[in-house]
C-alpha cells in the first residue's frame, strides 16, 4: 500500500513577549533575524484581532499573524494583549525544514507560542490496505454498501451529469474536536489551484499517474489535539515538534485513524458487529486521542449553570464567601477552555463583578472585572 502522511494546516496560538513595547511591530526583529524577515501588513483585521499581517521570509510568504485582540485588558476586555495566532502557508506544511524556519520566526518576532490552535493532518491514498480503491469506497459509504462508525453526522458533495459521481464526503461538525474530511484531492487541484509542491510529493511515493489522489484529513482542535501516552497514561497536547517528525506524526495520523476512520462491512447486523475493513498497515499504539465532550464553547448547560452560581453568590452573606465563588466560576470557566468570551460571558463578568464587592468599592473595580486574574489578586489582598 503507497500512501503519503502530512500536515496539510498548522495554526499556532502565541503569546508576545512581555517586554516588548505597545509597538509590537516597531523594532522587535532579533539580531539574527532581522534581514530574513519582512511584514505586509493587511488593511483588514478578523472578528477576534484588529490586525492582520503576512510574515515574508526570504522572500517566500512564510505565515499569517493575527494580533492585537479587539477585546485587550488594556480596552477593558478580556483578552491578553499580547495574544496572537500564527498560521503557516500551505506551501510550508510541505517542506521539511518548516519548524526551523517557525522557531526562527518565533525567536526574530519574541514570540513565546502556547499550544497548538489548530492542526490538519491527512493521508493520501489511492488504495487502501484491503485493496479498495479509495473512489469505490467514497461511492460505497454513500449507497450504505459500508458503514463508517463514529461522527454520525456527515455531508456529500458531488456532480450531477448522466450520473451522479460523488467526490467528497464530511462527517462530524467544524467546531467539533475532530474534523473529518475524504475527499479526491487530484480534483481538487484540477478545480481550484494547482500546488505543484504536493504534486511533487506524489512523485515520490510513485502514485499510479492513472488514478486519481484520494485524501483522508483530519481536522484537530480543542480537546481532539489531546494524546494519552499508551505506556505512561501521560496526557499531553500534540507539540509542534511531534507533527514536524515524520515518524511520529504518521504514528499519530494511524492512531486516530484507528478511531476516526473505522470502515465496517455492511453484512445487516448493528454497524459496531460488522466486520472491520483494515484501512491502513498497523501501527504501534504509541499514543490514542482522548475521547470526551468538546470543551470549547458556553452551551446552554453552562450558562444555566453559571446562572445558578451567580443567584448562589448574589444571596451569600459576607465578601470572603463571594470571593469564593468567584473562584468556583473561574474553575468552570477554565474547564471549558474558552480562550475569549462571547459577549455573553462578557456580561456575567460585569455581573461577578457588582456581586463580589462591597458597597464602598467604586465602579472602577467593577470594571476590573474583565482582567479577572488581576482582579482576583486585589481582592485578596484586601481580604
Amino acid at each position: 500500500m503507497k500512501y503519503l502522511v502530512n500536515v496539510d494546516w498548522v495554526e499556532v496560538y502565541c503569546r508576545f513577549d512581555p517586554l516588548l513595547s505597545k509597538d509590537m511591530f516597531g523594532n522587535i526583529f532579533g539580531e539574527t533575524g532581522k534581514h530574513d524577515f519582512s511584514l505586509v501588513h493587511r488593511e483588514y483585521g478578523t472578528r477576534i484581532y484588529k490586525d492582520v499581517a503576512l510574515i515574508i521570509y526570504k522572500g517566500i510568504d512564510f505565515a499569517t499573524i493575527c494580533y492585537n485582540p479587539l477585546s485587550s485588558f488594556d480596552n477593558g476586555g478580556i483578552m491578553h494583549p499580547g495574544m496572537c495566532h500564527v498560521k503557516l502557508e500551505n506551501y510550508w506544511c510541505y517542506r521539511e525544514d518548516w519548524l526551523v524556519v517557525l522557531n526562527h520566526a518565533f525567536r526574530s518576532f519574541r514570540i513565546n507560542p502556547m499550544r497548538i490552535s489548530r492542526v490538519d493532518i491527512c493521508c493520501d491514498v489511492q488504495w487502501f490496505a484491503c485493496g479498495m480503491y479509495a473512489a469505490d469506497l467514497c461511492q460505497g459509504l454513500i449507497k450504505r454498501k459500508y458503514y463508517k462508525v463514529h461522527q454520525a453526522n456527515w455531508a456529500a458533495h458531488g456532480k450531477d451529469s448522466a450520473k451522479i459521481t460523488w467526490n467528497s464526503l464530511s462527517f462530524g461538525s467544524t467546531n467539533s474536536p475532530v474534523f473529518t474530511r475524504f475527499y479526491n484531492k487530484t480534483l481538487e487541484l484540477k478545480q481550484k489551484k494547482d500546488k505543484q509542491y504536493i504534486r511533487e510529493c506524489w512523485n515520490v511515493v510513485k502514485f499510479d499517474q492513472d488514478r486519481d489522489v484520494w485524501r483522508v484529513e483530519l481536522s484537530l482542535h480543542d480537546t481532539g489535539r489531546e494524546v494519552i501516552d499508551t505506556e505512561t497514561g501521560e496526557q499531553f497536547d500534540i507539540t509542534l515538534e511531534q507533527i514536524a517528525n515524520r515518524p511520529t506524526l504518521e504514528s499519530l495520523f494511524l492512531r486516530y485513524a484507528s478511531h476516526y476512520w473505522d470502515i465496517r462491512k455492511n453484512t445487516g447486523e448493528k454497524r459496531y458487529k460488522c466486520p472491520q475493513l483494515q484501512m491502513f498497515p498497523p501501527t504501534p499504539q504509541l499514543f490514542r486521542p482522548v475521547q470526551r465532550p468538546h470543551l470549547g464553547t458556553m452551551g446552554r448547560t453552562d450558562k444555566l449553570v453559571l446562572k445558578a452560581l451567580f443567584e448562589i453568590g448574589t444571596a451569600l452573606p459576607n465578601r470572603k464567601e463571594k470571593l469564593l465563588m468567584l473562584k468556583a466560576i473561574k474553575l468552570y470557566q477554565q474547564s471549558k477552555r474558552v480562550e475569549y468570551c462571547t459577549d455573553w460571558e462578557m456580561e456575567q463578568w460585569k455581573k461577578w463583578a457588582v456581586f463580589a464587592v462591597s458597597d464602598d468599592d467604586n465602579d472602577k473595580t467593577a470594571r476590573k472585572a474583565a482582567n479577572y486574574d488581576a482582579w482576583l489578586r486585589e481582592l485578596e489582598r484586601d481580604m
